[in-house]
């Protein structure tokens, strides 16, 4: 704000001040993601008041709607040891009574590929039986400050309009760092970005023809160079690939993620479009 006069900024403020409080808890966590809804679950199981925003229809950040259906081991880096429990153990046996859920057998670092539709419904079933308060589609627009400067709500969008939710604590699980880097905290990017990665859904994948195709025609289709991975969703014919790159990208940049989410799925069409063309099923 230092490039706003003081009229302004009181300006400002006097309408932040007339925006509606449409909650007031102990703890607001900012973020939906398995991180978020774990932290969100922890602090209602201790006793606390709870609200959790989440800008997206449903809970389970990348491994919900980004379709990332893996989570690695929860074993120590020797696998003799489980160092990884609590709340995603027990989302792990969640998913185990729906058989939404299987054992890699590819690596020991490999862990469980799952169901990402049913993990979105068990983190609602968590979120609810919490009696934690959520806000899907709602956006975290700005931290909401008192007159002595002290953060003490978040601003956030939704369908019903704008409005301000208060709370003693908060918990910054964006993804980026968003509230903190708003209130003015300190941030560093580091100087090697791993280039971002747009995932599908596949039926009727052949790893075995795929890579002998790419090897061979990507370029044609131009299809950057990199590993491609993926894992099978649990009781389907589904198969989740990963392996879309878009480089010199900042995903904490408006422009840069637009640019990333149109490139990545330009490839994916460029895959499919060359798996068409030279696949024997064809």
């Amino acid at each position: 704000l230092s490039s706003y006069t003081l009229k302004e900024k009181r300006k400002m403020n006097h309408i932040k001040s007339q925006l509606p409080v449409i909650d007031e808890v102990d703890i607001c966590v900012l973020g939906g993601s398995c991180t978020g809804v774990f932290a969100a679950v922890r602090a209602a199981r201790l006793g606390a008041k709870v609200a959790i925003v989440e800008k997206q229809n449903a809970f389970g950040g990348v491994a919900t709607n980004a379709f990332v259906n893996i989570w690695h081991s929860l074993l120590n880096t020797e696998f003799d040891k489980e160092i990884i429990a609590g709340l995603t153990a027990e989302v792990i046996d969640r998913l185990t009574l729906r058989d939404a859920i299987v054992k890699s057998g590819n690596s020991p670092s490999a862990g469980v590929a799952f169901n990402s539709q049913e993990l979105k419904i068990e983190l609602d079933e968590l979120v609810m039986e919490s009696e934690i308060k959520p806000y899907l589609h709602t956006l975290f627009s700005e931290p909401y400050l008192d007159t002595d400067g002290n953060l003490t709500g978040i601003i956030v969008d939704n369908k019903s309009g704008r409005g301000i939710i208060k709370a003693q604590y908060f918990i910054d699980a964006t993804g980026d760092g968003d509230l903190c880097v708003r209130l003015g905290l300190g941030s560093y990017v580091s100087g090697l970005l791993q280039p971002p990665t747009t995932c599908a859904h596949m039926e009727g994948w052949d790893s075995d023809e795929f890579f002998s195709i790419f090897k061979d025609h990507h370029k044609e289709f131009d299809i950057p160079e990199g590993f491609f991975w993926g894992a099978e969703i649990p009781a389907t014919s589904i198969y989740m690939l990963a392996g879309t790159r878009v480089y010199n990208v900042n995903g904490a940049i408006a422009d840069d993620l637009t640019k990333a989410e149109i490139e990545g799925r330009r490839q994916i069409r460029a895959i499919m479009d060359m798996m068409r063309k030279y696949s024997t099923d064809n």
